[in-house]
């Protein structure tokens, strides 16, 4: 057999990466007794990562196929490292025992292999600064399936009730990589044992950053996020967890910061350029100005405000408006305004893929009593992390990547080539998606 046209690097590859996860899924608290346990925590993690990370859409279908195919096994062990694959009702009873914060070193390992092989340096921007973007989205909802952790809310229109799991995330974002996202971290927004009230994205966010300020103490970030986090007690948060930001700010958030503004721009005190017609007919400029109090109760909390404008060749015109504690300079103003807007980053590069691109994130693989819901969509995002972290840095997977055009035939081509193939290693896995003819492997009949 031909060895493909890189080799795998020995840490930033899918073997190096799943070797990292199962050292991490080894240390995963198991509450089980010794004498009763037939599928380890690591095996039983490990079978819902290769779930995840292969694109399977339900448990079942997981289930069925490997268990009823001797060379989907082979390869779960050969390539997962899998000692047992446990059923999928074993998979959701295990699971549901496991909380997703046992999943947080995890992300911390794969992050340290990010650093040690020097992949992370490509995201850093303003002043060796991370952009880390944040925003919540939904992971689970129904009228019917709930647990004792769901949020409830009767709904308006057709009366009922509707339970749901939502989750508040944060990623590496950089302005120049379009498609490119490294998760850091999740955090569920699910009640607590006998919670009267629901619990809610600010609240999340706030465990979210005192999470992040712990595991990853020297790193400096420069948190981006909507108009939600515009807020005294929020800035002052970053300000404590020593975090810049650059946040998106709304007419009506605060009447005190929004008659300062007009009062400055009334008075020609805003710094304002504009751009020349573009070959496209548009046009474009900024404005901003320096200490700005955030509101009325945090009149001593003082911001600075950028404002970017553009104006296409039709009239249209859009308007950006962001808060920061960074100055605010002709020279840096337009890499602010950039890296301000790829916030959007998180919704594009994370939330839509995970949802549409064949995570299937948000359908229910199992709801459980406790925290299946939420630990499987930490392990979802484990896997988007995997498969980021090899198109940030393995040329092997960027290769396979660029053969098969999209990410969703990518994904269908290694399901199949598991069904067909008794595949010994990943660099056999890469050189089927890239060159099938230089494999010596034939199909074998299943007993499916």
């Amino acid at each position: 057999m031909a060895a493909p046209a890189a080799r795998l690097r020995t840490s930033l590859s899918a073997p190096g990466l799943i070797n990292t996860l199962r050292e991490s899924f080894s240390a995963v608290p198991d509450s089980r007794r010794k004498g009763s346990v037939r599928h380890s925590m690591t095996d039983t993690l490990g079978a819902a990562f290769a779930m995840f990370h292969l694109k399977f859409g339900s448990m079942l279908e997981f289930d069925t196929e490997a268990h009823a195919d001797p060379r989907l096994i082979h390869n779960l062990k050969s390539l997962y490292r899998q000692g047992t694959v446990p059923s999928d009702t074993s998979m959701r009873e295990i699971l549901d025992e496991v909380p997703p914060e046992a999943l947080r070193p995890a992300f911390e390992a794969l992050h340290r292999d990010l650093q040690r092989g020097k992949a992370l340096e490509d995201f850093a921007s303003i002043d060796g600064r991370y952009l880390l973007a944040i925003d919540g989205t939904g992971c689970f909802c129904s009228t019917k399936v709930s647990c004792p952790h769901c949020l409830v809310k009767k709904r308006s229109k057709g009366g009922g009730t509707e339970y749901s799991h939502q989750s508040v995330a944060a990623a590496i974002v950089h302005p120049d990589k379009k498609g490119q996202a490294l998760m850091l971290a999740v955090e569920p927004i699910t009640n607590a044992d006998g919670a009267t009230k629901n619990d809610c994205e600010r609240e999340a966010v706030k465990r979210l950053l005192d999470y992040i300020g712990t595991a990853f103490p020297n790193r400096k970030f420069l948190i981006t996020e909507d108009a939600l986090a515009a807020n005294g007690p929020h800035l002052e948060a970053l300000a404590a967890h020593d975090m810049d930001f650059i946040v998106g700010v709304k007419p009506g958030n605060s009447s005190v910061f929004e008659t300062e503004i007009m009062r400055r721009q009334s008075a020609c005190e805003l710094v304002e350029w504009q751009d020349t017609m573009a070959a496209d007919g548009s046009t474009c400029g900024y404005r901003y100005t320096c200490a700005v109090p955030i509101n009325a109760s945090y009149r001593e909390l003082l911001v600075n405000y950028l404002e970017w404008w553009e104006v296409d060749k039709n009239g249209r015109q859009k308007v950006f408006t962001w808060v920061t504690n960074l100055a605010i300079t002709a020279d840096n103003v337009i890499e602010l305004a950039r890296s301000a807007r790829a916030r959007w980053r998180v919704e594009n590069e994370v939330f839509n893929v995970l949802k549409n691109q064949g995570y299937e994130f948000g359908r229910n693989y199992g709801h459980g009593k406790k925290n299946l819901s939420s630990t499987l969509a930490a392990l979802t995002m484990l896997a988007f992390l995997v498969d980021q972290i090899q198109e940030q840095a393995c040329r092997v997977f960027k290769q396979a990547r660029k053969r098969r055009r999209t990410k969703k035939s990518l994904w269908e081509k290694m399901r199949s080539a598991m069904e067909l193939f008794r595949i010994p290693d990943w660099e056999t896995m890469m050189a089927l998606i890239i060159d099938p003819d230089t494999v010596n492997l034939k199909p074998e009949p299943g007993s499916g």
